[in-house]
């Protein structure tokens, strides 16, 4: 990004673990200008953070993507997600 001024403009962090059961991912994202008009479905068009991951594309695995984004009315995510935060097993 030509226009980035530094950590307080826009960093972040990000933590992945796993255990026999679950993918475990977690973000700190720092952004000087909050910039979300959408909700529901729609939040991965404006400030969000979004997480995919897919099988062996050899075994037609399924795919998954979860966005998630603060809104006026709060945490929001695309798969109808609550509080940002959703579990698949593995």
């Amino acid at each position: 990004m030509k226009d980035r001024r530094g950590p307080d403009d826009l960093s972040g962090r990000i933590v992945v673990a796993y255990d026999d059961e679950f993918l475990y991912l977690a973000a700190e994202i720092r952004d000087d200008i909050h910039s979300q008009p959408n909700a529901d479905d729609q939040v991965w068009q404006g400030d969000s953070i979004q997480f995919a991951c897919a099988g062996r594309p050899w075994e037609n695995s399924k795919r998954y993507e979860l966005t998630a984004a603060l809104t006026t009315k709060g945490a929001a995510g695309s798969n109808g997600v609550p509080r940002c935060e959703k579990s698949f097993p593995i």
